[in-house]
């Protein structure tokens, strides 16, 4: 490939004639110089050929030039991972079988344009690194991020964490499945902020919670379920409610319509040991309801 005779079309006879073996034997700079004199793009056997080294050390220009989009398709996942960060931006498009393999920083920077051809259902197949690189992608959208929310199964959504939801959460247009629901786990209620809950709750979801999570969760946050929820909290849900977090809650928090966690009802609902926990203030504003 040093000749400096190579026209260009000496340069497409001798890439059409590459065996898989000889592709992977030229080398970067060997593919370089064929791709910037050759006209026409790599075989599917070809393809196949490009080694991982070859792939790692090629500039994208060459790689566009060597695979149109459909040849592009065609890499296996490790060949997409060999190609850094550049290189995956490069591409026009990511398979499905290609994005088990990238790196969490890949994910990270991937562009606005790869995140957009994301779906639902590759989202089910990200491993909890690469999640980990999505959410923290600043080209994350709003349609991206609902697609990808749209498709994550309980296992992840308790992978996640607070700051993973809560980036999903910002961006997200959705709120979560019943499945998704079961998945937050009582880490990620203690810590999750009263925006990010009211961006992930509905009314109907609320209801889903258990006792052991209404229980992890922060005053801010029941107050969070008191504003999506409007005070219907279940039986079971009341009993998970714990002393610390009554102690915590001011009369206005619990008197105010739009933040009220508990009706009337609920409040006799209440164990003597929970009553006990709150605060001299927010009985004596209770009254009789407590009764």
């Amino acid at each position: 490939m040093a000749n400096a005779g190579l026209t260009s079309n000496s340069a497409s006879q001798v890439l059409a004639g590459l065996s898989a073996a000889q592709i992977g034997q030229l080398g970067s700079a060997g593919l370089t110089a064929l791709a910037s004199a050759a006209v026409g793009t790599l075989s599917t056997a070809q393809v196949a050929g490009l080694t991982t080294s070859e792939l790692a050390n090629i500039s994208t220009s060459t790689l566009t030039g060597l695979l149109n989009a459909a040849d592009q398709g065609k890499l296996s996942a490790a060949q997409v991972t060999a190609l850094g960060t550049a290189g995956v931006n490069a591409l026009s498009s990511l398979a499905s079988g290609q994005i088990s393999g990238l790196t969490s920083t890949q994910v990270a920077n991937l562009t606005t344009a790869l995140l957009s051809t994301l779906t639902s259902s590759e989202a089910s197949k990200l491993t909890t690194s690469q999640l980990a690189g999505l959410v923290a992608n600043a080209g994350l959208t709003s349609n991206s991020a609902s697609q990808v929310l749209a498709g994550l199964s309980a296992a992840q959504i308790g992978q996640l964490g607070s700051a993973g939801l809560t980036a999903l959460a910002s961006a997200a247009v959705g709120t979560l499945s019943t499945a998704q629901v079961s998945g937050l786990t009582t880490g990620e209620l203690s810590t999750l902020s009263s925006t990010a809950l009211n961006g992930l709750l509905s009314s109907g979801d609320v209801a889903k919670l258990s006792a052991a999570q209404i229980g992890a969760m922060s005053t801010d946050g029941l107050v969070a379920l008191g504003s999506i929820m409007g005070g219907a909290l279940t039986t079971a849900q009341i009993s998970g409610l714990t002393t610390a977090q009554l102690h915590s809650l001011t009369t206005a928090q619990i008197n105010s319509t739009a933040t009220s966690l508990l009706s009337t009802s609920d409040l006799q609902k209440l164990s003597a040991t929970q009553v006990q926990a709150l605060t001299t203030d927010v009985v004596q504003a209770l009254g009789t309801a407590l009764l």
